[in-house]
């Protein structure tokens, strides 16, 4: 048997799922390529033939750690938006609003913004933390792909001395309101200040700043002084002019002495009130911040604070450096926090700089340096340096020849330059006489200038891009791993597929379209026999109506061209049809749920409501008696109906209503809800984003509904077919076969609990394949999905696997006819992208594969530029 079965592998491609009788019978028709073969391990890892996956049978497939799966940062890790706020990513996660962030667009490496689509949090066993040239860090996991010269890389796959790309502008306008003297006073405080619980002092010994600072306390607050501090005549402190009463309880003994319990309590003066508001009293120098309201100010605004502070705790001086005198400005500060948030706001300005950390008289203090020409010509036109006048003249004038590090490209771009045209071509593309001469080029770092002139001979838009771009490329200095376990986040933007966080360029990437995909393109004689349920809670498959433009070329490697889904439709929860629209996606109608159509239980589930509990049984009654009554009937009704039930407690039927109110703002449950042959019909790809409804039980109710009436008109469906078989009697009711994609699906049929959608997908893991359901659950933690779902897989996609938990559920899949331990299978998976071990129940094989690149775009993919 073994011999035949071997004889028609050879004569035929491999086909998942597709059993031996249906091999020899059907060859690869009605399946799809979803990718290649590998063969080898490690370096000698190759592709060889396609791979094909089974549509003529009902599987239940288990999809774990999508492609690209794994890549996230820490919370701590600083987005930068386009309205100028730098807030770190967990706080935009946990918010789950949308906003524009600053991305690059990966067309011409130009820095533009983006809108944020979907947020993610999980936790993994071990992180990547990076050490760069310029001083800032990154902790990413260690798929995380990042940006380097050769294209993304994992991160764990970058090396010390490799270099990354890092933002050299930050295009952001803040449109935030505040009087110049508050700005400015925030400068000069934060730099040469003391906030203490009862005081505000002032240090400089300049008489014009003095000046400046006493005309803006005024400005301020005309009923504060500033005096000098006795015994020192560079100190100065804000006080007020009058005493204002807060509180006054004052009885007198008749000696005239204060009696017991007498009160007088005065208003702090106004300064110290506003600078308590921002969080600035008590703080010492390594503690001072910059507010964050700051980073939401017009640049104009911004350019006065960081003037004031720069002309405290900041220097602009010439130093000889060998042969020449080049200059410096710098500024240092005890505190690490207030220099990385001065790096982000000269990044608006193009200023680049980089921080260095220092020990003086056994403290630490970190100083901010900008030592590129550019850089400083900017500052001093854009932000300006009081007091520098002269020397910032002799800046200006300033015009000698010479290059700074930003003004040079990685070495490694001549081995793509190398590799690409002839030595001679590319000798005369830099006007070489002797075009041997070139070859000296390649042993050092080149200009920008120098690739642009090759770009522009060969129109070569990689060069052409690289030479013009948004970007510096950075030396990684440090790298180590660190092995807790860490929560880590995620956003994903709705076209650059990237943002702006610390200044580095991390990606995402992507999961099931190849099946849709292959689906789509299946003639119509099967394709008009199935439909597609697509349940999105990421908001990542809308994006499949548009060709993949982006990977173009690697599509090229694979004999493939880009194209787009054009039976797919995309439907959204109707409350929230216009955020939607309004974030871009292309929505083709909106989904419903009708009330009447769902059970008790799922109601009860759905609210988290204990059947027993008093607003349990005052649920499930008098929803009941609606369902006696009425044949349609809504949330209000049913609220209505418990505000006149007497025999419940007030208290409870308040709560009802209250939390039934809540939901009926959604605007998902209603009367007359989506048919599901709307949902499913025959051909077509139906996806159902959530991505925007916030409400986990509402999610869950609505996948509930959906898999209990696909699984009863199927069952229904099934016996027409069977009658037709039988007596040749045309169907009096025709229901496409319908698989089920539940993306995230450790949400809808967790393993540590009951939810309103556990049972009915239960139930189409258990009972689905004889009416014809079939059900692919993707997660990224298959370790959180119910056990019955894993025991009745017969297909797993398994990428490579962080954590320990997932691994070891994977074990419940584990067959005899596997020859190892789950785990030498996948650590034997090469590193690549989209390299997969597959579990075949159907074929009692496993087989190592490459998921071949997607043909139409994928919106998930978020990288993010540091």
């Amino acid at each position: 048997m073994t011999e035949f079965y071997e004889d028609i592998v050879k004569a035929y491609p491999t086909v998942i799922g597709r059993e031996r009788k249906d091999l020899e019978k059907f060859g690869n028709i009605a399946a799809g390529y979803i990718g290649k073969h590998i063969v080898g391990k490690g370096e000698d890892a190759h592709l060889t033939t396609k791979v094909y996956l089974d549509f003529l049978k009902i599987h239940v497939i288990l999809i774990c750690g999508k492609r690209g799966s794994g890549k996230c940062v820490t919370g701590d890790t600083l987005v930068q938006l386009e309205d100028g706020r730098l807030l770190p990513i967990e706080e935009i996660v946990k918010n789950k609003k949308s906003c524009r962030v600053i991305s690059l667009n990966q067309e011409n490496f130009k820095i533009k913004s983006s809108q944020t689509i979907n947020f993610f949090e999980r936790e993994v066993d071990s992180i990547i933390k990076m050490r760069l040239w310029n001083g800032i860090e990154i902790k990413v996991t260690k798929e995380h792909p990042i940006l380097t010269p050769f294209g993304w890389k994992k991160a764990e796959e970058i090396k010390k001395g490799d270099v990354i790309a890092v933002a050299s502008y930050l295009p952001v306008e803040g449109s935030l309101d505040c009087e110049d003297e508050k700005v400015k006073l925030l400068g000069y405080l934060l730099s040469e200040g003391t906030i203490g619980n009862t005081f505000v002092r002032f240090t400089n010994s300049k008489k014009e700043v003095v000046n400046d600072f006493i005309e803006c306390v005024k400005k301020f607050d005309k009923n504060l002084e500033v005096v000098r501090v006795k015994n020192n005549p560079s100190k100065y402190r804000v006080v007020g002019t009058k005493l204002i009463v807060k509180e006054k309880n004052i009885k007198r003994l008749a000696n005239g002495r204060f009696a017991k319990g007498s009160k007088l309590v005065s208003e702090r003066n106004s300064l110290l009130s506003w600078l308590e508001s921002l969080g600035l009293k008590n703080k010492r120098a390594d503690e001072k911040f910059i507010p964050p309201f700051i980073f939401s100010l017009p640049n104009r605004k911004v350019a006065l604070f960081l003037q004031c502070l720069f002309i405290g705790d900041g220097s602009l001086y010439k130093k000889k450096n060998g042969n020449r005198h080049v200059f410096v400005l710098e500024y240092t500060s005890k505190s690490r926090k207030m220099v990385e948030g001065i790096f982000y706001l000269l990044l608006r300005f193009g200023i680049f700089s980089y921080i260095r950390k220092k020990r003086i008289n056994g403290e630490i203090y970190y100083t901010l340096f900008v030592t590129d020409r550019e850089s400083i010509k900017r500052f001093v036109t854009s932000i300006g340096f009081p007091g520098r006048e002269e020397l910032i003249k002799e800046i200006l004038r300033d015009n000698r020849k010479y290059h700074s590090n930003f003004d040079y490209l990685p070495k490694s771009v001549w081995k793509y330059i190398r590799e690409k045209y002839p030595k001679k071509e590319i000798g005369k593309a830099l006007g070489y006489k002797n075009w041997k001469g070139v070859s000296t080029k390649y042993k050092y770092n080149p200009l920008k200038s120098t690739i642009r002139k090759i770009g522009e001979y060969f129109n070569d838009d990689y060069l052409l891009k690289i030479s013009s771009s948004d970007i510096f490329w950075v030396k990684v200095v440090d790298k180590t791993i660190i092995n807790e376990r860490t929560k880590v986040f995620d956003i994903t933007v709705n076209d650059a597929h990237n943002f702006v966080g610390n200044g580095v360029i991390l990606h995402n990437s992507y999961s099931a379209g190849t099946i849709l995909e292959e689906f789509s393109f299946l003639s119509e004689e099967y394709r008009n026999k199935m439909s597609f349920i697509v349940v999105d809670p990421v908001g990542i498959y809308w994006s499949m109506k548009y060709p993949n433009e982006q990977q173009k070329s690697l599509l090229k490697e694979w004999q493939l061209e880009p194209k787009a889904l054009t039976n797919l439709k995309v439907l959204v929860p109707i409350g929230q049809l216009e955020s939607y629209k309004k974030a871009g996606v292309p929505v083709d109608g909106t989904i419903a749920l009708s009330l009447s159509d769902l059970t008790p239980e799922e109601i009860l589930l759905a609210f988290k409501l204990d059947r027993l509990s008093e607003e349990g049984v005052a649920l499930e009654k008098n929803f009941t008696k609606l369902q006696r009554e009425k044949e349609k009937f809504d949330l209000s009704d049913l609220i209505e109906e418990i505000r006149k039930d007497e025999e419940t407690k007030k208290e409870v039927r308040d709560a009802l209503v209250s939390l039934l109110s809540v939901a009926n703002e959604w605007k998902l449950i209603v009367k007359e809800g989506t048919k599901i042959e709307e949902i499913a019909e025959p051909g077509k790809i139906t996806v159902i984003d959530v991505s925007r409804m916030r409400s986990d039980e509402l999610r869950n109710l609505l996948v509930a509904l959906i898999a209990r009436e696909i699984y009863r008109l199927r069952v229904l469906a099934r016996k027409e077919e069977e009658k037709f078989k039988i007596t040749g009697e045309k169907p009096k009711f025709t229901f496409p076969i319908v698989w089920l994609i539940l993306e995230e699906a450790h949400n809808f049929i967790p393993s540590d609990k009951e939810v309103a959608s556990s049972e009915p997908i239960k139930t189409i893991a258990k009972q689905g394949r004889e009416p014809g359901v079939g059900l692919i659950v993707i997660t990224q933690m298959p370790n959180k999905i119910h056990q019955e779902i894993l025991s009745q897989t017969d297909i797993v996609i398994s990428f490579r696997l962080t954590s320990r938990d997932d691994v070891q559920a994977l074990h419940a899949v584990m067959q005899t006819y596997m020859q190892e331990e789950l785990e030498s299978y996948l650590n034997s998976l090469p590193r690549w992208s989209g390299a997969a071990l597959i579990l075949d129940d159907n074929l009692e094989k496993v087989f190592t594969i490459a998921i071949r690149p997607r043909v139409s775009w994928h919106s998930g993919g978020t990288a993010a530029l540091l």
